[in-house]
């Protein structure tokens, strides 16, 4: 293969593409019941944000707050509630009202990790990297 494939094949084809023909995990959602790989594609997922999570807690020394954002961590509390199934040895407790409603705490008052959903401010970030991309031109 070429490096333009392998390129290709990492940024279009891989991933959860790879296990479900499709990355977008409202549909992934959606098709979960009667869909295996769809379903297995969600658990791929959670499993690697749960691993991520875990390792960098332990090289933090511990969390204090777990955020969510995006628009999968904003929009998708099965998401939210798989990754955070099973870290109660963290601290991780999750509040099944709130979190259903994507409050911004969604933790219970119990939790010793604040978990929160916190809204992407799209417009802003747009602006801080066109804003950077402006300034690096300019010192060239």
């Amino acid at each position: 293969m070429t490096p333009a494939q392998l390129d290709g094949l990492f940024s279009n084809s891989s991933g959860l593409k790879a296990i479900a023909g499709t990355g977008n995990m409202k549909e992934l959602i959606n098709r979960r019941f009667s869909d295996p790989q769809a379903q297995e594609a969600i658990d791929v997922f959670c499993y690697q944000a749960k691993r991520q999570i875990a390792a960098l807690a332990a090289g933090l020394g511990g969390l204090d707050i777990l955020i969510f954002t995006g628009g999968i961590g904003e929009n998708a509390p099965l998401i939210r509630e798989q990754i955070c199934r099973d870290m109660v040895f963290m601290g991780i407790k999750l509040d099944p009202a709130l979190h259903q409603t994507s409050e911004d705490i969604i933790s219970t008052l119990d939790s010793t990790v604040s978990v929160q959903v916190i809204k992407t401010n799209e417009a802003w970030m747009i602006a801080k990297h066109i804003d950077h991309i402006i300034n690096t031109n300019l010192k060239n």
